[in-house]
């Protein structure tokens, strides 16, 4: 599949990049919604595998990938996060979230400064609901404008759009088609 390619002109580089629309995809709902949603700008699906996924959930990110035809891009550590605790003498918890930053931005920066090597500009799109995971979306904002060695352009189109719920409308897969998915996929 041929990418739309788009010039930006970054801060403080006299080079212009093609942009390169990059969804974060987790494997939850509202990532995939987004994946649904910029899909037709031909988004890589950038998956960063903890390896502490449940079974589930890959077998739902192809069927939703291949909904949007578009392909799923993985980046992997290699360790899982328990390994990351044995290796940073640390007892994991919501208050330092070491997982987070070496399982999953810091495999997302390395992406994203490989992608610029080849004369990319990666647009980070994040599927985070409004509401209670609103405030995450500022914090998610920060960090990719200090880690990479140039500031990345984040997104949050369902912030953006206010969504709150998933428009069955604009969304392919009925809950219906869900169940049936994960009745017939997953046993």
């Amino acid at each position: 599949m041929v990418r739309q390619s788009h010039d930006v002109k970054l801060k403080g580089d006299k080079r212009l990049r093609n942009r390169l629309p990059t969804v974060l995809y987790s494997g939850g709902i509202a990532s995939a919604y987004t994946a649904w949603l910029v899909r037709k700008l031909s988004p890589v699906l950038l998956y960063t595998d903890t390896g502490w996924e449940s079974k589930d959930t890959m077998p739902f990110m192809e069927a939703v990938a291949h909904v949007c035809d578009l392909t799923i891009t993985r980046r992997a550590d290699g360790r899982t996060p328990e390994q990351l605790f044995w290796d940073e003498h640390v007892l994991g918890n919501n208050r330092m979230p070491v997982c987070s930053h070496k399982l999953k931005t810091d495999q997302c920066v390395f992406w994203i400064e490989e992608q610029r090597s080849q004369g990319f500009e990666p647009v980070l799109y994040f599927g985070i609901m409004p509401g209670q995971d609103e405030h995450r979306a500022e914090r998610i904002r920060e960090r990719y404008y200090h880690m990479p060695i140039t500031p990345v352009e984040c997104c949050f189109p369902l912030i953006e759009k206010r969504q709150l719920t998933i428009n069955a409308q604009d969304w392919p897969i009925s809950n219906k088609s869900l169940i049936r998915f994960f009745e017939e996929e997953l046993g």
